[in-house]
């Protein structure tokens, strides 16, 4: 949704509240960075290895993300979603097509996401970005992609 909706054209669409529909999404990408900042800590917890030039970023951003259990949501969760999204650098979004996750970084995604974005054009993930950090089953299953696509 959020590749779909920008700010410039969908400001006013949708609106549930004086945030509208760009709140709602604050609200699930904030849980879904948590998510996947929280299956990070369990699988380096189990053994699993990094790699990437963003792998110690993440490390760093899954020990220090709150951890979510259950989906109650309060009335304030949105400006809490907000100011966690803020946070350049350590909110880690799994990209399951590109088989990565990515630890934006504005300045140096190669992504281009327009200025003031707080989150990775996902469906423009580019090899040699400073912000991807893969875990030891992205890389398997990045070659078992490639072996069947040769």
């Amino acid at each position: 949704m959020r590749t779909v909706l920008d700010a410039r054209t969908s400001s006013g669409y949708g609106s549930r509240s004086r945030g509208g529909i760009h709140a709602i999404l604050d609200v699930e990408t904030a849980l879904a960075a948590a998510d996947t900042a929280a299956r990070l800590r369990d699988r380096v917890g189990a053994g699993e290895k990094l790699s990437g030039p963003a792998a110690r970023r993440a490390l760093t951003a899954a020990v220090q993300a709150p951890r979510f259990e259950g989906r109650i949501v309060p009335r304030n969760f949105a400006k809490k979603a907000s100011a966690f999204l803020a946070r350049d650098g350590i909110v880690l979004y799994d990209n399951h097509d590109a088989y990565l996750i990515c630890a934006f970084k504005h300045d140096t995604a190669l992504c281009k996401p327009e200025e003031g974005a707080r989150a990775p054009r996902q469906y423009d993930c580019r090899p040699g970005c400073g912000n991807t950090v893969r875990t030891d089953t992205h890389a398997r299953l990045l070659r078992e992609r490639a072996d069947e696509l040769a």
